[in-house]
């Protein structure tokens, strides 16, 4: 891969004149290299007693995760210190180096409103040195990104919910020349939106779906407004154009699904895929047989991902008007706190539920709850046959 490769320097229009020798490395987007480097990575992950107990690692590609849990703060910092060590010294000795400014911490913890001023003080002072240059600081975050999502410390999401609508908007702004065109199809249009706009807002919505209906509403609202310029219908001309058209005819006649409706589809398509995934098979049964660990989870909000099917195949998504109930229940500001009984939301004319609950024809139609590939509803259903 790296026999007889030799590289210059160049900045602007200015050349080195030494040639230099790969010597070692591997070769940027070709098959092989990430194949290569995770078999000489691989023994990493279980060395140092990683992945035992409260300790674990993840790697994707070059990019290594270490994570402890304990409540205590001072621990965490001594275990995850001595352990950076060790790691450095691993890749050290087999000719890799860690890029220390490019590593960050993070404390994912509830609220500390309620905790002691020492508790406080110890989670506030959380801090890595590297032992070989005590100058060396590890950033310490309050939010840090990984694999494009933007994680925060209570695990809410907003910070990259609010990154990804102000990502979309400014795409949206960039090709306003193809939204606003007189010369395209509408349909056209909109198929721009969902092939360029929306994956965008719903990047990864497996992790964050559980999200207060004030979050949602935000994109919902930024939805309509572009389908409203792909559409051309703005001002109704039976109001002489000072009146909007309502939101239902613009869903309807863009003939998608709402972004809500379509975030719950992607969650379902990815959550049935686990049966060809083991570990988060498991993860989801063992959520299913924890009534009390389910119950804390939803009063608190700190709902793991994986709870999806449990919430889906009780009522807690859609209701039997396909209706995504858990995107208009109230919540307290900022909450994720699922508290409401999905038996009271049977129908749209219910008070607990906030925004406009009217969907399009297109989620009328399509029935989450008869999709086959959905295996926590077939076992449902068996159990009640």
């Amino acid at each position: 891969m790296i026999q007889n490769k030799k590289f210059i320097m160049q900045e602007g229009e200015n050349k080195s004149s030494k040639t230099f020798t790969v010597t070692n490395g591997l070769q940027q987007g070709t098959v092989t290299s990430p194949i290569l480097f995770n078999i000489y990575t691989a023994a990493l992950l279980n060395l140092f007693e990683l992945n035992t107990e409260n300790l674990k690692a993840i790697a994707f590609a070059d990019d290594i995760i270490i994570y402890y849990s304990n409540k205590d703060s001072t621990k965490i910092q001594n275990t995850l210190k001595s352990l950076f060590e060790k790691i450095n010294n691993y890749y050290t000795n087999w000719k890799l180096k860690i890029n220390t400014t490019k590593c960050e911490t993070i404390l994912f913890r509830p609220n500390l409103k309620y905790t002691s001023n020492d508790t406080k003080r110890n989670w506030r002072k959380f801090q890595l040195k590297e032992s070989s240059n005590s100058s060396t600081i590890i950033p310490h975050k309050q939010t840090v990104k990984y694999l494009g999502i933007t994680v925060d410390t209570q695990l809410k999401y907003f910070t990259h919910i609010d990154t990804q609508l102000t990502k979309a908007k400014i795409i949206f702004k960039t090709l306003s020349r193809l939204f606003l065109s007189k010369h395209l199809n509408n349909k056209v249009k909109v198929l721009c939106y969902t092939a360029i706009i929306r994956p965008i807002l719903t990047y990864a919505c497996p992790i964050w779906h559980n999200i207060p209906n004030y979050k949602m509403e935000e994109m919902r609202i930024f939805e309509r407004q572009c389908l409203r310029i792909c559409l051309n219908l703005r001002k109704t001309p039976e109001s002489n154009y000072k009146k909007n058209y309502k939101n239902i005819i613009i869903l309807n006649k863009a003939n998608i699904q709402r972004i809500d409706s379509f975030i719950i589809k992607v969650c379902g398509n990815y959550f049935a895929k686990t049966t060809t995934s083991p570990l988060l098979r498991e993860l989801t049964q063992k959520i299913k047989s924890n009534t009390i660990y389910i119950t804390n989870a939803l009063n608190t909000g700190f709902t793991p991902p994986e709870i999806f099917p449990y919430l889906d195949k009780t009522g807690y998504i859609t209701d039997s008007n396909n209706i995504p109930i858990i995107y208009h229940a109230q919540r307290g500001h900022n909450s994720k706190a699922i508290r409401f009984n999905p038996q009271n939301n049977t129908n749209t004319e219910t008070n607990s539920l906030k925004y406009c609950t009217q969907i399009p024809d297109k989620d009328k139609l399509q029935n989450p709850k008869s999709n086959k590939k959905y295996w926590w509803l077939i076992t449902q259903n068996k159990s009640t046959q």
